[in-house]
């Protein structure tokens, strides 16, 4: 039986937004053993052709656009942000070990759980401009980082000196990765150094 691609994309975004799958499938009339299986083609088909989220590396005129949209937020101060980045790990059920190659281990988490790791970049308007999913959650987001396209083009020296990225804590500081000052009670430039990143 053939299922609306309408109905496809409003089951998959109901699951989404925390929806059961048996509640799912009653509500669009979609069958059981199915409802995943359509999850997986519209994944797919977005995948395949939404391609939006891309930073521009290469591109002054970019770059200057991200700036923008972070200066709006320090009101001029804190200058040269061209994107704010974290890690998330998305909670699942333990993985088959025949679907990750008998690697279930690397697949849980130091809080306890099963999930899939994520390294997310976004502007200064919450848009992503760049995401990478290349390592297994129990990965530390330092090492996560690493592999992004994002880490990879800084290393390179494709990133102009102006420009930098901001992190949290759990990465390293270099002059175009910037995470900030640790500990309590710290001299008045390194708090305010804070704040401003904090900020974006």
């Amino acid at each position: 039986m053939s299922i609306d691609s309408l109905i496809m994309l409003a089951a998959t975004l109901r699951f989404f937004a925390g929806g059961s799958y048996l509640d799912i499938a009653f509500g669009y009339d979609i069958g059981h053993a199915s409802v995943y299986d359509v999850f997986r083609k519209v994944l797919v088909a977005v995948d395949t052709n939404l391609d939006n989220i891309q930073f521009p590396y290469d591109s002054e005129e970019g770059l200057r656009y991200l700036e923008e949209t972070f200066l709006k937020i320090s009101k001029g101060v804190f200058k040269g942000t061209v994107a704010a980045g974290d890690g998330i790990v998305f909670r699942t059920f333990k993985p088959a070990a025949a679907d990750v190659d008998g690697n279930v281990r690397s697949f849980f988490t130091r809080k306890g759980f099963y999930g899939h790791a994520l390294q997310a970049f976004s502007d200064g308007n919450c848009k992503f401009v760049h995401i990478s999913q290349r390592v297994c959650a129990s990965t530390h987001d330092s090492t996560a980082y690493v592999l992004t396209g994002i880490s990879e083009s800084i290393m390179k020296g494709q990133l102009p000196q102006w420009a930098h990225i901001v992190l949290d804590e759990a990465y390293k500081c270099t002059e175009q990765e910037l995470s900030p000052w640790k500990g309590k009670n710290l001299p008045e430039e390194k708090d305010t150094f804070n704040y401003f990143l904090s900020l974006h």
